[in-house]
């Protein structure tokens, strides 16, 4: 065999152990360059949770404090409404006993009838109702009862 050959035999053997540590070395690269990128996708999916949480923990305190605000407005329009109807009976039966002690057949009729009429209506149904078209009206600033 001549050096030539030889050195290009020799050349042939070197460079495929070079080629093959070059491939050994690149699989463990981009098995490297996988993780790598793998790890930064869970971080940014991580990130994106983490907004998402946040967002709906505000979402959940701003329904919270909504319904809240809505109890109040509701318990105060019953306490209003109730302490307006107890005034309102107490004035009717007020006046039914005077239509009895004056023997005033028409006052007496007058008051009962009264009397009827409000105890027929709802005051729970009316503070309800009208405080629930002012919170769904986007006009009103201020809910007033």
């Amino acid at each position: 065999m001549s050096i030539e050959k030889a050195g290009t035999a020799l050349v042939k053997v070197a460079g495929n152990k070079v080629a093959e540590k070059v491939a050994n070395f690149a699989n463990p690269l981009s098995g490297f360059t996988e993780f790598v990128s793998a790890w930064k996708d869970i971080k940014q999916t991580q990130e994106q949770q983490i907004t998402i949480r946040t967002q709906i923990m505000a979402n959940r305190d701003i329904a919270v404090t909504s319904i809240r605000e809505q109890a109040q407005l509701i318990r105060f329009a019953l306490e209003k409404q109730f302490g307006e109807r107890a005034s309102n009976f107490s004035e009717l039966f007020k006046r039914l006993d005077e239509g009895f002690e004056r023997g005033d057949d028409k006052m007496i009729d007058s008051m009962l009838a009264g009397i009827v009429e409000l105890s027929k209506i709802s005051p729970l149904a009316q503070a309800v109702q009208a405080v629930h078209q002012q919170l769904k009206d986007p006009n009103v600033d201020c809910v007033e009862i």
